[in-house]
Order: structure tokens, then C-alpha cells, then sequence
């Protein structure tokens, strides 16, 4: 009885710490730009072949490899608004752990070793569970580790095919599936089972073949391979594109978990033939090669953490001999340490919405969408960030600089590159002929002098704009806490100019706008006005979700 009270508590507290990764509010950028192309497509009805939401890449070849994500988001937000896209990340989540238990339960483990299984992968999925095309394939590999090793019935040939085709049209992480099937044919091959080496081989190749039978054909395999070419250089620059170090306790707990496989492997290696006979060396083998994968490209841990759960079931049932006191003590130190890493893990989050608006800028959107017949001719630079945000809520009339997609890698790049020194980013800003530029409000500043009438002299802490965009050439529009928005000055209309521009009030310019007015520099009358205006601009703005179709007029407050 003692027993069954311990293990019904070890499930049900492991449990809960599944949880969060379901629950957390949703916070990737790159949903908003799958927004703006899913609402194209039902829109168009038709699949987009070129890029028409920029001005950097207008008429460049796109293969859109995830529409049928992109047209479930848009249902979901249909459906639901920002409640029903969190739902459907919240239930990609459960379905990922509901597959994940399936092949747990296949591989033989108990329960109670399910559920801690469970709460091992759900700690590593905190760092991508959110809704991103990325969890139809997690889900997808969970599905297929949970597949025994048994010939291809009639109907398994044409299943795969129109599996793998449904896949290939969600994400392009189809890829690893069709690794694993390729591993699972080669370590049956290696074995010598010829009654089902040929049907595993059969299921790779049309399970390859239902790749192909998408609106894009090859068009999945080439951004693949584009993406492998370019993913070096990018690391440098997206954090999630980086390898896997020792940044994070989650990093940390990927190598423990290689590790574990590794070490597992290599007593394999030294074990009689029976013993070998009997290890898991299909799932030892993906779990190795996506570790690989993600130790280039630290995103795709998902699917390592996704094999490894099923892998370290079936190494449990192989090892020899168990260590029971072990096995006794740990359960409970995991969860009490996955509890203190989930206190400390959520303690900054948002949890009020299920969206956490932090990443994105409506008040910036909204000036934006007031000024439209200004701001529509001009090329408008903006962080790759806020791209899909603003290009799905200023559509259609907003082309977007790169809004994430693999399209603008080479601008991502050129723009990262150009923000070393002030001169760099000036000749980024001609090269690339751009007329405005809607930038981060950030905490950095750069020593100035000022000289006064009797030649001596003071520095004062500026803030980085002051070089970066200088008054002579670029005007300052808007800004509020998170973005600000210059225009160059030959780009706009005069009087427009003259109406909108802050010459007085500027953010993080403490030290000098307190100088300023301290030598009566600075005119009571313009100062008054501009701070009006920055109120009126500022204040309570649209919600972050509603998009241009759903925008009263009064919301933006645009001029008549």
C-alpha cells in the first residue's frame, strides 16, 4: 500500500511538471509572419510562389513549406483569437506527450517510469514549446518511434506516403523521419532480418516518395540544403540558430542526456553478442545523429529530446545490472530539482495573456498605420523581429526590410554586420537606399562634447542615435519605450516633417535635455507641444492581435 501511494504521488507530481511547457504563453516573433502568410493563402486561395510582403525580396522565389501550418494558425486565431492559438499550441504539447507515452508504453516502461520520462522531456521542451510549425514534426517523430518493427501490412505502403506527403506540407522536419526510417531499415539490414529489412526499406522510400507529392515538390529539400549552407554564418546572429554550449541549464542537461547515450552505446559495444542482439540500436542511433544535428543548430534539441525520452526507456530495460537504490532515490531528487528550475524558469513570464506581447510594438504599428500615405512609398527598415508583426498588422499596404523568413538571411547579415560602428551603419542605410528606419529603443550610450561660448567643455552620455542616425540627415518621429522611428529628411514631405518631428523631447537624453534646460536652450512652447503629442501617440493603443481587418479607424487615430 506504502509502494502505491509512493508511485501514485511520483505520477502525479511528475505530471505537473508537464504543465508549463502547455501553458506557457505564446512568444516567437516568427508566428506573426505565419499569420500574414496564412490569411494570403486563404485569402488567394492559392499557395504564395514569390515574396510580396517585402520590398527587399518583392518578386524572389518562395517556397512556402509551411502552408498547411500557416492555414491551421489562422484557424485556430479564427476560432479563438490569441485564446485559440494558444489552445492549439496547448494541445500540439499534449499530443506530443500523449505520443510520447505511447512509445514509452511499446519500449515496455511502467507508469510511474512513463510519467517521469514525461517530465524529463517536458523540462527540455520548455525552450521551444511554443507554437511554431516545428511541433507537427515533433510530433510527427514522437509518433513514428512509437511504431514496432513488423512488415508492411497492405495498406502500410500507401499510409506512409500520404503521412509523410501531410508532413512535408506542415514543416520540413519530415527530414528526420525519414532518418529514422532509414536507420531502422539499415540496423534491421545489419542484423540480418531479411523478412523485414525489404518492407522497412519500402516504407523509407515511399514514405521519401510522399515528400515529393506536395504543391512545392523539391522546393522542401532545396531551402534544406539552403538552410545547412547558411546555418555557420547565422549562428552568429540568431541565438536559437547557435550550437548547444553551456549557455542554459537546459543546454546543460542535453549534454547529461548525450552522455547517458554515449555511454550506453559504448558497453553495448563491449558486450557479448547476445547482449548486443539485444540493444536498442535503432533508437541509440537517431537519438546520436539528431544530438549531431542539434549540436550545429541548438533548435532542433527538440527531436533529440523526443528520441532520447524512448531511448533511455528501452537502454533501462537493457541495462544490466539495475541499480535499485539509484532508481529509488532519483525520481524524487529529479522532480525536486525540475520543481526549483520551473519556479526559477517562470518567474518573469507573462502569464496574464496567452500572448506575451513583449517582442512585438503596437504603438509603433499604430503611428505607423496613421501615417500611412507617408510612410507607404518610403523602404522602411525594421529589426527581422518585428517584421512579421508589422507586416501582418499594416497589411497590405506595409512592405516589410525581413520579417525572419530564410528569404532575408543575406539582410540579416549585411544589417547585423552594419551595426558595428556608426559609419558602417550610415553606408548600410545608402547602400540599401532606405528612407526610414524603425529601430530598438536601447540602453546604450555614447560619449558626446558640448563647447561652450567661453571655450571649455563637458561630455555628456548621449544616447546612441545621437551617431547612429544623426539630426543632420534623419529625423526623429516616434519613439516610445521599446522602438524608434526616423525618417531621412529629403524622404518626407516638408510640413509633414515639421509636424511630427521631436527635436526637443527625446528618449534616454536625461544629461543633456536637463542642460538644455538649464541654459533656456530649450523653448517652453515646442517642448509643451511635442510632449503633448508624445502622450496623444503612446497612449492606449490597439491590441497587440487585431489585424487591419478587425481595425475601427478610431483606433488609429489617422488624420482626416
Amino acid at each position: 500500500m506504502k509502494r502505491e501511494l509512493h508511485d501514485s504521488f511520483l505520477r502525479a507530481a511528475a505530471l505537473l511538471t508537464v504543465l508549463p511547457a502547455a501553458l506557457l504563453p505564446l512568444r516567437n516573433p516568427d508566428l506573426f509572419w505565419h499569420l500574414h502568410a496564412g490569411t494570403w493563402i486563404a485569402a488567394h486561395r492559392a499557395l504564395p510562389r514569390v515574396d510580396s510582403f517585402s520590398f527587399t525580396a518583392a518578386g524572389k522565389p518562395w517556397v512556402d513549406f509551411e502552408w498547411l501550418s500557416q492555414l491551421l494558425f489562422v484557424l485556430a486565431r479564427a476560432l479563438g483569437g490569441p485564446t485559440g492559438l494558444w489552445g492549439l499550441k496547448a494541445l500540439l504539447v499534449v499530443a506530443i506527450a500523449a505520443a510520447l507515452n505511447r512509445a514509452l508504453r511499446r519500449a515496455g516502461s511502467g507508469a510511474t517510469a512513463r510519467a517521469l520520462l514525461l517530465s524529463l522531456w517536458a523540462c527540455g521542451a520548455l525552450l521551444y514549446a511554443d507554437l511554431r510549425p516545428d511541433l507537427f514534426s515533433v510530433l510527427g517523430l514522437a509518433l513514428l518511434l512509437g511504431e514496432p518493427e513488423r512488415p508492411a501490412a497492405a495498406g502500410s505502403a500507401g499510409a506512409y506516403f500520404a503521412a509523410f506527403a501531410l508532413w512535408a506540407s506542415l514543416h520540413a522536419g519530415f527530414a528526420f523521419g525519414l532518418l529514422a526510417l532509414a536507420v531502422r531499415a539499415l540496423v534491421l539490414a545489419a542484423r540480418g532480418r531479411r523478412e523485414t529489412v525489404r518492407s522497412a526499406a519500402a516504407l523509407a522510400i515511399c514514405s521519401a516518395a510522399g515528400t515529393l507529392a506536395t504543391p512545392y515538390g523539391t522546393g522542401p529539400y532545396r531551402v534544406l540544403l539552403a538552410h545547412g549552407a547558411a546555418a555557420a554564418e547565422l549562428s552568429r546572429y540568431i541565438l536559437e540558430w547557435r550550437p548547444i554550449a553551456l549557455r542554459h541549464p537546459l543546454e546543460a542537461l542535453f549534454w547529461l542526456k548525450l552522455l547517458i547515450v554515449v555511454v550506453s552505446v559504448a558497453s553495448a559495444a563491449r558486450a557479448a553478442p547476445r547482449r548486443q542482439a539485444d540493444f536498442p540500436w535503432e533508437l541509440a542511433v537517431v537519438a546520436l545523429a539528431l544530438a549531431a544535428a542539434a549540436q550545429r543548430h541548438g533548435r532542433l534539441v527538440s527531436y533529440f529530446d523526443a528520441a532520447f525520452v524512448v531511448c533511455a526507456a528501452a537502454l533501462w530495460r537493457w541495462a544490466r545490472p539495475r541499480p535499485r537504490m539509484l532508481w529509488r532515490a532519483a525520481p524524487c531528487a529529479w522532480l525536486a530539482l525540475d520543481a526549483a528550475f520551473l519556479v526559477w524558469f517562470c518567474r518573469g513570464l507573462a502569464w496574464t495573456a496567452p500572448v506575451d506581447d513583449a517582442l512585438v510594438i503596437p504603438s509603433a504599428a499604430r503611428f505607423l498605420d496613421a501615417q500611412q500615405p507617408v510612410f507607404a512609398p518610403l523602404r522602411v527598415y525594421n529589426r527581422w523581429e518585428w517584421g512579421g508583426y508589422l507586416g501582418w498588422r499594416l497589411r497590405p499596404w506595409y512592405r516589410v526590410y525581413d520579417d525572419g523568413r530564410y528569404l532575408f538571411h543575406e539582410y540579416l547579415v549585411a544589417a547585423e554586420n552594419a551595426e558595428a560602428t556608426p559609419e558602417l551603419w550610415q553606408t548600410f542605410l545608402d547602400d540599401e537606399r532606405l528612407d526610414g528606419a524603425v529601430v530598438r529603443s536601447l540602453d546604450a550610450w555614447r560619449p558626446s562634447t558640448k563647447i561652450y561660448p567661453d571655450g571649455s567643455r563637458r561630455v555628456f552620455a548621449r544616447p546612441w542615435y545621437s551617431d547612429y542616425m544623426p539630426r543632420q540627415r534623419w529625423a526623429l518621429v516616434y519613439w516610445d519605450d521599446r522602438a524608434l522611428i526616423f525618417v531621412r529628411r529629403n524622404a518626407v514631405p516638408a510640413g509633414w516633417l515639421a509636424a511630427h518631428e521631436y527635436r526637443w523631447l527625446k528618449p534616454k537624453d536625461e544629461a543633456a535635455f536637463r542642460e538644455g534646460l538649464r541654459l533656456g536652450e530649450i523653448p517652453a512652447g515646442p517642448l509643451a507641444t511635442e510632449a503633448a503629442r508624445h502622450r496623444r501617440e503612446t497612449g492606449p493603443s490597439a491590441p497587440v492581435w487585431r489585424g487591419p481587418d478587425e481595425l475601427d479607424r478610431r483606433d488609429v487615430g489617422r488624420p482626416r
